[in-house]
């Protein structure tokens, strides 16, 4: 949602953002697969059989969204390489990049290319307990809710 103050509106800020409070967000870290690591902030993810991050191409089988990285040290001040591990938001509010025109209360698809739209047409299928919350903005970012 744009938040409109004298004139103007801000931006609704950059995929894989977490875009609501402190408590209203459940995250967990899952190690990212090889073979089809996920790469960038605000995609859906899914689970290998092993438990790994990877992409996710099946609306039924969505586990989450990569939620933007801000880099973590380990105890010995060492950085953790970027596509090792990715968080994902379990349930909350959170900035994507999408396609299609989105409306508040819309249902959230994933296309035949694995990405967000708001589009319903042939191959894309609904994402369960994932609604559009408003309109996206000049960026193309649109804020979701995901299993709220």
């Amino acid at each position: 949602m744009s938040s409109s103050f004298i004139g103007t509106s801000m931006s609704r800020g950059f995929a894989g953002e977490i875009t609501r409070g402190t408590f209203a967000y459940t995250t967990e870290v899952k190690e990212n697969d090889g073979t089809t690591p996920v790469g960038a902030p605000g995609l859906l993810v899914s689970l290998t059989s092993a438990g790994k991050a990877t992409v996710a191409t099946d609306a039924t089988k969505v586990y989450g969204f990569s939620v933007r990285d801000y880099r973590q040290v380990d105890p010995d001040g060492k950085v953790w390489p970027a596509d090792r591990f990715v968080l994902i938001l379990r349930r909350g509010y959170i900035a994507v990049l999408a396609d299609g025109t989105p409306a508040v209360g819309g249902e959230v698809y994933i296309g035949t290319n694995g990405k967000v739209t708001a589009t319903k047409g042939t191959g894309a299928v609904a994402i369960p307990n994932c609604q559009f919350m408003g309109t996206k903005d000049a960026d193309g970012i649109v804020e979701i809710a995901f299993n709220i």
